[in-house]
């Protein structure tokens, strides 16, 4: 049995519920799906994701835009650096051959301090790139020998609670070293709020995520950008097909939507992310995921 098999078969055992798997690591979730399903909105953190069995195709753009999209599969994994609405869709499943899926949350100091230890240059060509105008934020990429076998090894971790909570630290910190000099490791820079070789765009999807709930001025976020507001409507779209203002509707419906599955009522998570006006909630919330706020846990 090779390294692949023997993934499948662990993430088969570790995750025997349809949907999330949580695990005995908090940044480690496990996803199985027997059933295929058409493109549905969700909300993407800064995640490494590695398909163990089958393909799913992950969009971002919405309503009005041109469609950005990435593959992963067992061959091609996805490096997400920045929060980012997204729709996503997978075909060809069944019980019998489910779609099985790790995603790594990552953890933004432990990559701050990494990139700290290596310096300015990963020594790939993807990071020398000048990054004023690298505007990638989401990439796939071809999952290596090497990153299966640490990969497999952090997976491994789980069958023991003293092996989660001892090794997995170190092998994670492994697996990011790996990223970061691979051929998409300039993405693992973005999560890092305050780093120099980060893009453009990474710095205002940070200052969004943590003004989401406040009014935000374009002029405000073309400071935080450095440029001005007419490049930044059109670098924030290039990277991700969304407006600036399309961007922060759909971030903030995704958090009323996280807010609302665990027990928040609607109207109160309508004003924890922004919203003055309850009809507007509803009707954005209603077109986005097709169901009203009140249905959503129906």
């Amino acid at each position: 049995m090779d390294d692949a098999d023997k993934l499948v078969e662990i993430v088969n055992k570790l995750a025997p519920d349809e949907g999330e798997n949580l695990t005995a690591i908090p940044d480690i979730k496990l996803y199985r799906h027997e059933e295929s399903f058409r493109r549905r909105p969700y909300m993407y953190g800064p995640c490494i994701c590695v398909v163990v069995q089958g393909r799913k195709r992950m969009y971002y753009g919405g309503a009005g835009n041109q469609d950005k999209f990435n593959d992963y599969n067992p061959n091609n994994y996805l490096i997400n650096s920045v929060s980012l609405p997204i729709e996503s869709d997978a075909y060809g499943l069944s019980p019998e051959v489910p779609f099985l899926a790790i995603q790594l949350d990552i953890d933004q100091a432990l990559a701050s301090h990494l990139i700290a230890e290596i310096g300015e240059d990963s020594g790939t060509e993807y990071s020398r790139e000048n990054t004023a105008d690298n505007l990638d934020i989401s990439l796939s990429s071809p999952l290596s020998n090497s990153l299966l076998k640490i990969v497999l090894r952090l997976i491994n971790t789980l069958n023991d609670p003293t092996d989660a909570r001892v090794l997995a630290p170190a092998i994670t910190h492994e697996l990011y070293y790996e990223v970061l000099r691979g051929p998409r490791g300039q993405l693992l820079r973005n999560c890092v709020a305050n780093d120099a070789y980060a893009n453009k765009i990474a710095p205002i999807v940070h200052y969004i995520e943590r003004h989401f709930e406040q009014p935000i001025e374009i002029d405000t976020l073309a400071a935080v950008a450095g440029m001005s507001a007419s490049s930044l409507h059109s670098k924030f779209k290039q990277a991700t097909t969304m407006t600036p203002i399309q961007f922060i509707k759909n971030f903030r419906l995704h958090k009323a939507r996280r807010l609302i599955l665990s027990g928040i009522a609607a109207g109160d998570a309508s004003f924890a992310v922004g919203y003055n006006s309850p009809s507007q909630f509803s009707r954005e919330y209603k077109r986005l995921f097709n169901q009203s706020p009140s249905k959503t846990l129906t």
